[in-house]
């Protein structure tokens, strides 16, 4: 299980050779953590990059904006049950033209912090959540609420036992269903597959399941 207290990382490169500053900065490390392996992609909710960044909703779509037009992030979309979710990750060639310095948090490492919550600048310049968060409370400001995940989820039954199961869970876990459910509801390894019940899905911990989705509505880059 990993630390209560996620964090992400900012590393000189992206100042000085990104010319980065402000919550574009806070935003490109928090999708960086996720996607620094150079395979993974971020898809946690826009209500969570604008809780890590203190903004509105408005203002956290507008940075992804920015940095998708200022090809430093890229954008892929995949539609699951007729809904579009967008994902970003980092332009990894680009990356790896600069100077990198060490980096020890975890893939999707940045989770915990609430809006207006404390934050901890560390020697290291790792940025450190300082807020605990009570997990058995669904409340508004978590990553991926269970309303969300049974929304989502297309096969609808035991929603009591799945609610009580969802609210156990921390908010790690809460971000990589967010990022990885898409593509999980998306795999049919044959035409009748049909998902496990919600209930497995949450008591197997499925998204640590390693799946590769065959077809994907993709973004191409100049």
């Amino acid at each position: 299980m990993p630390n209560n207290k996620d964090y992400i990382v900012v590393q000189g490169w992206m100042i000085n050779d990104l010319n980065l500053n402000g919550n574009e900065l806070m935003a490109y490390a928090l999708i960086y953590g996720f996607t620094k392996d150079g395979q993974s992609e971020y898809t946690g909710s826009i209500n969570y990059l604008a809780n890590w960044l203190n903004c509105t909703r408005k203002t956290a779509i507008k940075i992804l904006h920015d940095l998708v037009d200022k090809k430093l992030i890229k954008k892929t979309q995949i539609e699951v049950n007729n809904v579009i979710f967008n994902k970003y990750a980092i332009i990894t060639p680009l990356v790896q033209k600069l100077h990198q310095g060490s980096v020890e948090n975890t893939l999707g490492g940045s989770v915990n912090i609430t809006l207006g919550g404390s934050v901890e600048i560390t020697p290291n310049n790792t940025i450190l959540n300082n807020t605990n968060i009570d997990n058995t409370k669904d409340n508004i400001n978590t990553c991926f609420s269970f309303e969300s995940f049974w929304n989502l989820y297309p096969n609808k039954n035991n929603k009591k036992g799945c609610e009580s199961k969802y609210k156990k869970l921390n908010e790690s876990q809460r971000a990589k269903i967010s990022a990885t459910l898409p593509s999980f509801l998306a795999y049919k390894p044959f035409a009748s597959y049909t998902p496990p019940h919600p209930l497995t899905y949450l008591n197997q911990e499925r998204w640590e399941d390693e799946i590769k989705v065959k077809e994907e509505k993709s973004i191409k880059w100049d």
